[in-house]
């Protein structure tokens, strides 16, 4: 299995040996069977099908797709892309094996040294995706070095390598001391490894309770869509809603996904994993600014550092934190590197406080007189702890009428009325846990204002 990435969109695409139809020789499928069924023939005495200047077996030594001279969509050649399949990366002026967009960044330029003292190389740090400045790239408190998962905060043990984080495996009552990847715990046709890469629930069979079991629904977390037909990553159900557009999808063409439809240079795929229009190029109607100045152009969702707010479209810099968010709370705007600062002492990156909605510049954001670094809950005055780290605090969770546990994480998945919403989502909403129909609109589920 390979990876492509196109548009922001890492694309599986699978690799075969078959006799061919046209001669004798053998020659090599090449197929993209969980986002679109495209695929290509490559003869083995071809040395060059998609004319990239990379032969194809450097193409399959690199994890390139052989059949598109572009991989990663970053309109360099494979040939002349020192990292075709990294679309942010495009030069390496000093040879040294890390991006010049990537050392400048992060103010380092030795792929053999250990800036952060982590007993990680540099060099190690690029291809791990961590932080070369950050002993901890995550903050869950273990070193890079020690951390079997150190960019995800909740996970830092697998004590018998199956792949399955040890906190992960107690939340779902599986055993972190033996390898039970490959086991089924819910007969839903998903190992738990897999479960656990899908963002399922190895103990449901029907994770978003559509009546469809994980393994056979194509999105087994969103009981809106269960059916796939073309395999394109976009469901049946919402190709049939734009049917009678003008240019239309179809849930047995495979090919619209990777189509533009309002030509915003963002594909139909990555519109609806973003959950911007597919129809309009500027998603959320915001207006272009410089220095606070509106002036009447549009920002097209390939621009829009976030297409979904109106509020914040440009990031000059490239680190994370759009332009207006950075003056607004007085960052550099022109500078990449505050995005790994933290100006306020409170354990938070700043780019980490903008992703949280927190205050850079405020060590106690909701001013509940917890610091936002031991505050579980740092934009919620009411709450501040949740000891079984379930996103249930302890103040909801201790009360006795409800019958959760703050020392039990595993009562945020249960559904205690049975309406498809888990414990958690329910808290989240503000809705009743015990009730089917909180506002009593004869409908389960989340409350609706129609």
């Amino acid at each position: 299995m390979f990876y492509q990435n196109m548009n922001k969109a890492a694309i599986p695409f699978c690799l075969s040996l078959f006799s061919s139809a046209i001669s004798s020789a053998n020659a090599l499928l090449i197929e993209t069977p969980d986002v679109t069924n495209t695929s290509c023939q490559i003869a083995v005495f071809s040395e060059d099908a998609d004319k990239d200047g990379v032969g194809i077996v450097s193409e399959l030594l690199y994890g390139t797709n052989p059949c598109q001279e572009d991989t990663d969509g970053d309109f360099i050649n494979d040939a002349e892309d020192p990292f075709p399949l990294h679309v942010n990366f495009t030069s390496d002026h000093d040879l040294d094996g890390l991006p010049d967009e990537w050392e400048r960044e992060h103010n380092i330029d030795d792929p053999y040294a250990d800036e952060d003292n982590d007993f990680v190389s540099n060099a190690l740090e690029f291809q791990l995706g961590t932080n070369p400045i950050q002993v901890d790239s995550d903050l869950d408190g273990q070193k890079d070095n020690t951390d079997k998962y150190p960019l995800n905060a909740l996970y830092y043990l697998d004590n018998d390598n199956d792949g399955l984080p040890d906190e992960w495996e107690a939340i779902h009552r599986l055993d972190p001391l033996v390898n039970d990847a490959a086991d089924d715990a819910d007969f839903d046709g998903l190992t738990n490894l897999q479960e656990f890469q899908r963002g399922t629930e190895p103990r449901n069979n029907d994770t978003d309770n559509d009546r469809i079991y994980d393994g056979q629904d194509c999105f087994p977390l969103d009981r809106r869509y269960r059916k796939d037909s073309d395999k394109d990553g976009l469901p049946d159900r919402f190709e049939n809603n734009f049917a009678n557009a003008f240019i239309p999808l179809d849930p047995l063409n495979p090919n619209d996904a990777l189509a533009d439809m309002d030509r915003d240079q963002v594909s139909n795929l990555d519109e609806f994993l973003s959950g911007t229009l597919l129809t309009e190029a500027n998603s959320d109607w915001d207006l272009g600014f410089i220095d606070f100045i509106i002036f009447e152009e549009f920002e097209y969702d390939q621009q829009d550092v976030e297409p979904l707010n109106r509020l914040y479209t440009v990031d000059v810099d490239q680190d994370g934190m759009p332009r207006r968010w950075e003056i607004r709370f007085g960052l550099n705007d022109d500078d990449s590197s505050d995005a790994t600062v933290d100006i306020d002492g409170d354990a938070f990156t700043n780019l980490q406080e903008y992703k949280k909605g927190m205050d850079p510049t405020l060590f106690d954001t909701d001013a509940d007189g917890i610091d936002d670094g031991l505050d579980a809950f740092p934009t919620n005055p009411l709450y501040q702890f949740d000891d079984d780290s379930d996103g249930i605090p302890n103040a909801y969770e201790d009360d006795p009428t409800l019958g959760l546990s703050s020392f039990y994480a595993g009562d945020a998945s249960e559904d205690f009325d049975n309406d498809g919403l888990n414990n958690l989502r329910e808290f989240q909403a503000g809705t009743d846990i015990y009730n089917a129909d909180s506002d009593y609109d004869r409908q389960s589920g989340l409350p609706s204002n129609n």
